[in-house]
This record gives C-alpha cells, structure tokens and sequence, in this order.
C-alpha cells in the first residue's frame, strides 16, 4: 500500500475532498438543547465547522456548551420536567424572539 501512496495511485487521507454539503444553509441560526455533554458539543461542532450560527440552551453556566468556540451564544434557562410543557415552550420562543430570526431547534 504505501508504494501505491507513493505512485499516487492511492489518495490519502489529506487529499482534497468534496464535503457534500455545498449547498448547505448557514443563514439560518441553530438553537441547541444541551442535555447530554457529548451530544451537545458534537452538534455545535459539526454545524459551527460548516459555518451555521449555532446557540445553545444551557441549564447552568457550565454546561456543554460553555466547553465550544463554535456556540456563538447561551440562553440559560430551566428546562426540568417541574416546569410546565407551556412554560418551556414560551422559554423557547423568548429565546427564538432574542436571536431575531426563525432558528431550528435541536
């Protein structure tokens, strides 16, 4: 293998590749739930390394999201199940209305 690397026959793994998402939306913002550490940071990765803004509902000021250079903002905000399904969802719009534009919600 490595002298079909040296031939050129083979690309390796630093070669140019085609990301696939050329036509991707990076106008429009990502509201991510943090709940589980891992998740969270893998979503604001991804999305931030394609350019899509991406903002984060944190419980507390140490959560997931504090941990990515990608998350462009934080809302923190209590999330728990104590809170009623109404509550939460006014909480969710009172984000979307700060960011001053429709965002998904992840």
């Amino acid at each position: 293998m490595r002298e079909q690397l040296e031939a050129g026959e083979i690309p390796f793994l630093g070669a140019e590749r085609r990301s696939g998402f050329d036509d991707i939306d990076t106008e429009t913002p990502a509201l991510v739930l943090s709940r589980s550490f891992h998740t969270t940071l893998g979503v604001a990765r991804s999305l931030g390394r394609l350019g899509v803004p991406v903002y984060a509902v944190d419980t507390s000021r140490r959560g997931p999201s504090s941990s990515s250079r990608y998350v462009r903002g934080r809302f923190l905000m209590d999330l728990s199940p104590d809170i009623s399904q109404g509550e939460t969802v006014e909480r969710l719009l009172e984000a979307g209305r700060r960011l001053g534009t429709r965002a998904v919600l992840i």
